[in-house]
Parts: structure tokens; sequence; C-alpha cells
């Protein structure tokens, strides 16, 4: 029986999105398989940096037992790292040398490098405990984990200009108290989280005038030292989980050839709800998510604008968002929303678009669209693309501009029945939508690790500058 220790940067309701949902999945469903199971979580950032770091047990999740790290490195929050001499401060190995050798742990299994000491990997290495790393980001190849620069794929290998996209970055009092008790039990009280936010806004502006004022070589040291920190890090790493075959190619693109396999993500609800679908009267885009940049947000209403003032106005875009309403005419606004709820709404499009600009590392909502039968519209962009790929005629994949876009939208609005056959290739598709199946994935993917021996670790640490 395998004993597998999971690490991720937290639990609901602190920590949401794909990443943790899928972990969650992913831990509780391997307990249930009879594995034993072991959780760690970054803790508590104490005031006084110079504490000892520590690992500490904590509340048990029914036959999963969870350890925090006491004193972990900050959470950056997807903001990316605004002083990052905080991000590379070494600790001692020996907290996490008398845990591994107290738990025995067969596999490591990490989700994000956020929180975790190099000394973790180090020390791994030492004592011959292979390392996954599931790729739910680009954390570690970029401090804000999107690889988005101005609009498109970022082509800075050097970190040269990570100060300019950090500048908004929470400053560390912040990212403190993410880390506290006080923070997690009362996350729903919007008023709160409102107030710290608008706080950080502020102090964050202050403090990017201040790191405007430094010598661009101070900054671009920084930088320079945290990549190398982070590339140690990954270089660690046994085997790469990929989720896509976009992960894999700017990984490999950024690493070498790394040692990795590609298996898709899914979650525990997702299942095989394919039905036969019409689309009939007025035609019904869907869209989930936030309304940033790099989600294509913008470049979805102006394809939109477009298809409408060529004429195509029998319409309707459905935005479901937990951001403020929009005005536009063919617009119809959502709330945030229940798994169950969500079923719904897709049944209640004729077509989901996934525009973003980023080179999104899968896009967990084409297959959820997928498993109702529902056709998607999708970014080149997006690592999901590879199912429509895979399965021809299941879907659109455009060039990932908003004239692409606008060609694809205006070629379905003309013609509905490519809708219908985009349906009809979706209820033929040879696809096991169950989690079991991604379970034995996982699973055999474990027992694929090279197999590891205790060594002595030679300073794989590069100067940097």
């Amino acid at each position: 029986m395998l004993k597998i220790l999971h690490y991720l940067p937290g639990l609901p309701p602190v920590q949401n999105g794909g990443m943790i949902r899928y972990a969650v999945d992913l831990l509780t469903q391997e307990a249930a398989a009879g594995w034993e199971v072991l959780l760690l979580l970054p803790g508590r950032l104490p005031k006084n940096r110079n504490k000892e770091t520590k690992i500490r047990k904590a509340e048990s999740k029914g036959r999963i037992r969870v350890y925090e790290i006491f004193h972990p490195q900050p959470l950056p929050m997807g903001s990316g790292i605004l002083h990052t001499d905080e991000y590379t401060k070494p600790c001692r190995g020996k907290p996490y040398q008398v845990f591994f050798k107290q738990e025995r742990v067969d596999v490591i299994h990490l989700h994000t490098l956020m929180g975790l000491h190099r000394e973790f990997l180090e020390e791994a290495k030492r004592q011959g405990i292979p390392v996954v790393y599931t790729t739910h980001d680009y954390f570690g190849l970029c401090p804000l984990g999107s690889l988005f620069d101005a609009g498109s794929m970022c082509v800075d290998r050097k970190w040269e200009h990570c100060a300019e996209c950090c500048k908004n970055a929470y400053p560390l009092w912040k990212l403190r108290l993410v880390h506290t008790k006080a923070y997690r039990r009362y996350r729903r009280c919007l008023w709160l989280v409102r107030l710290v936010h608008k706080a950080a806004e502020r102090t964050a502006f202050i403090s990017t005038r201040i790191t405007v004022r430094k010598p661009q070589s101070v900054v671009f040291s920084d930088y320079g030292a945290l990549k190398a920190y982070y590339t140690d890090m990954l270089g660690l790493v046994t085997m790469f989980h990929f989720n896509s075959d976009t992960a894999k190619e700017i990984y490999q693109s950024r690493l070498g050839a790394v040692n990795g396999r590609v298996i898709p993500v899914t979650h525990n609800g997702i299942r095989d709800r394919r039905r036969k679908r019409r689309c009939t009267g007025r035609l019904r885009l869907g869209y989930f998510g936030n309304w940033s940049e790099q989600k294509g947000f913008d470049a979805l209403l102006e394809a939109c604008r477009q298809l409408y003032r060529k004429g195509r106005q029998d319409f309707e875009l459905h935005l479901y968002s937990d951001t403020k309403r929009r005005e536009e005419c063919f617009v119809k606004n959502h709330l945030v929303f229940s798994w169950r709820g969500f079923v719904q709404a897709l049944n209640n499009i004729d077509v989901l678009v996934v525009p973003s600009l980023w080179a999104e590392t899968f896009g967990m909502v084409v297959l959820e669209a997928l498993s109702c039968g529902v056709p998607c519209i999708v970014s080149r962009n997006v690592g999901a693309k590879g199912l429509l790929e895979r399965f021809p005629k299941t879907g659109f994949v455009y060039d990932g501009t908003v004239s692409g876009l606008a060609w694809t939208l205006s070629s379905v609005y003309d013609c509905r029945e490519l809708l219908e056959q985009a349906n009809d290739a979706i209820l033929k598709m040879d696809y096991d939508f169950s989690y079991t199946k991604h379970l034995r994935s996982i699973k055999e993917l474990y027992r694929k690790l090279p197999k590891q021996r205790a060594r002595k670790l030679t300073d794989r640490r590069q100067p940097c500058g």
C-alpha cells in the first residue's frame, strides 16, 4: 500500500480554484481507495523571521492526517512577488529530515512550490523519496505563475522585467495575515476581506514607488536570485505530471527535457452527462471565469460587439462570474454558483467559449462542458484544446486573436448545424469521464517513478546576476 504525502497551499474556503479542487479530490479518493494519505500545508508565518521552521500536527480530515509548516516561505497569492529576499530565506533542514524519517512516505506529490522551502526538496532527495509535481500553473518559471506579459506569452527567461509585473504584489504584512487562523476563520466575511485588500493596494502602491527608485541592477539581481532558487527546486523534482501538452512544451522549453508524463486533470464531480442537444432559436454563448486580460474576456466582448455590429444580433452572452455586472445589450449576468448549479448552467447554453490569451495549462471547464455534451470554442492557448484535437469535430480551436474568434462566432451563428454536428461527435467520443480512470493513471505514474537512492547532495546553487 502506497503512502503519499501531498503538499498544497491551503484548503477551502481560504484557498479555492482548480488546483485546490483537483488536489482535494485526488487525496480524498486515494484515501478512499485504501492508500495512506498525508497532507502538508503552509502554516503560520511569524513576525519574527528568525524563528525556526517546525512541522506541527494539525486537525485530521477524516482518514487523512494533516500537518502544517510553522514558518513556511510566504504565499504570493497570485499577485507576484515584491520583496524577493523574503522568499529565498534558508531554513534548517532538520525538521524535514525528522519528519521524513518519522513518516517514511513512498511518494511526495507537490501541487505548487508556493510556501515551500528548497530545503524540503533537498532533504527528500537525500532520503531517496521521489517527488511528483503537477503543473497547475507556471509558478517557478514566473513569479506570477502565468508567464503572461503585455497581452502575450512572456519571453523574458532571465526575469529581467519581473519587477514591473510584480509592482502591485501584496506586501509581507498582508501575506502574514493570510497565514493566520483568524483570517482562515473569517475568510467569508466580505467586509474584512475587502478592507484587507484595499489596505494592501495602498501599501503596494507606496512600496512600488520606493522600489522604482532603486537602481535597476539591484532589482534584476533580486529576481535573478529568485529565479535560481526556483530553478534549483524544479531540478529536484523526480517526475512532472503535465496536465496538457501545452504545459509540457512550455516547461521543457524552460527546463530542458525533464522527466514527465501528460495526464489531463479532472475532478470527482465530473460524470458522463452527455445528451443530444438541439440549437434552435437565439444562440446562447457561455463564459465562465473572471474578467482578467489573460483570460481573454475583453477579446470575447470585442468579438461579440463585431458580431452585433454586422447584424448578427440574435444571440446572448451568458457571463458566470463573481465580478460586477456588464451592461451590454447582449449580455446576461449570472451569479457565482455551486457545482450543481454549474451543470445546470452548462445545460442552458449552446456553446462554451474559452478565449484565454495566456498559455492555460489545462482549462477544466472544457472537460466539464464535454461531459455534458456541450461544444466548445477554444483558443489555441488553452491546454484542453488537446481534447478537441484528439476527438475531431467536437469543437472549434481558433488562433487566439479577436478576428479569429469573431470569425468562429460568425460561422456558428450562420450555421447552427455546426453545433449539432459537434454535439453528435461528442456523443461518439470514446472517452471515460469517470474519476476511477484518472486515479488509475495517477497510481500508474507513482508506480513508474524511477527508484531513488538516498544520497548526499552536491551544492546545486548557482550564482546569479
